[in-house]
């Protein structure tokens, strides 16, 4: 029972991680290409790409598909999935829209 406890705490932790991260991205205060360049951290693994693109100022659902469907990438893979080249890409284009 202990060790379901830990993991509830822990993925409780990663939510409100990925939530906070989400909200920055929004309010500018980090871009999203910065949080691709370096490794995902742990918490972050398991962030669905199309959840992850439409926290973009201005990027709703149309605009998600479209930018994913453009570099290749399906809006249900996580960032933890991508590959090297995959998270290199994603970020670069990013780079080039402001973010």
């Amino acid at each position: 029972m202990e060790q379901h406890m830990i993991a509830l705490e822990k993925g409780n932790d990663y939510r409100l991680r990925r939530a906070q991260l989400g909200r920055e991205i929004k309010a500018g205060e980090v871009k999203a290409s910065e949080v691709l360049d370096s490794a995902v951290p742990e918490w972050l693994e398991q962030e669905v790409l199309g959840r992850f693109v439409r926290r973009l100022p201005r990027v709703g659902p149309s605009r998600m598909r479209k930018f994913l469907t453009s570099l290749n990438l399906r809006e249900l893979k996580t960032l933890g999935g991508l590959t090297y080249r995959q998270r290199k890409l994603l970020a670069r284009e990013l780079r080039e829209i402001g973010q």
